[in-house]
């Protein structure tokens, strides 16, 4: 059922004829399911993690429709995103590793390398650097060499 969802060959015709069909996430992701046939028939049942990869979905829609339960990781992987567009919005949960595959730009795998450096270096060597300068044992010879010394 999944590749004659995803069938390129198949209509939006076919589908809404032989309705149960209609009820598979896959066919969001077939090329002829279009913005418009969305707007159309808002009482089907869409899957937009599903839909967030097919490639009738730009980013303009996206935007345009900020109700929409749109997957940004899933999107990562729709062929409409560019480095402009992952550049100008780091606050989107980006799937780093579709982001690689899709094809980009070089300045999109160094953007992505100093993501997750940065998200490397703070989740693991600035919470190992608390930890050690935290830690009571530490403290306490911070305090005794004059650190932290304050009297009141």
């Amino acid at each position: 059922m999944i590749f004659l969802c995803t069938n390129p060959n198949i209509t939006w015709d076919i589908f809404r004829n032989n309705h149960q069909l209609s009820d598979f996430p896959e066919l969001c992701l077939n090329t002829k399911i279009t913005w418009d046939i969305v707007k159309s028939n808002p009482n089907e049942n869409w899957y937009y993690s599903f839909l967030s990869r097919n490639p009738n979905i730009t980013w303009d829609i996206v935007q345009a429709n900020p109700d929409k339960k749109w997957d940004y990781g899933a999107f990562s992987g729709n062929p409409n995103v560019t480095w402009d567009i992952v550049r100008k919005h780091p606050e989107k949960p980006w799937d780093f590793e579709l982001l690689v595959k899709n094809k980009m730009s070089k300045a999109k795998i160094n953007f992505i390398m100093k993501r997750k450096h940065q998200e490397v270096y703070q989740r693991d060597v600035m919470t190992e650097l608390i930890e050690v300068v935290l830690h009571p044992d530490n403290f306490s010879k911070l305090y005794g060499l004059g650190h932290f010394n304050y009297e009141y």
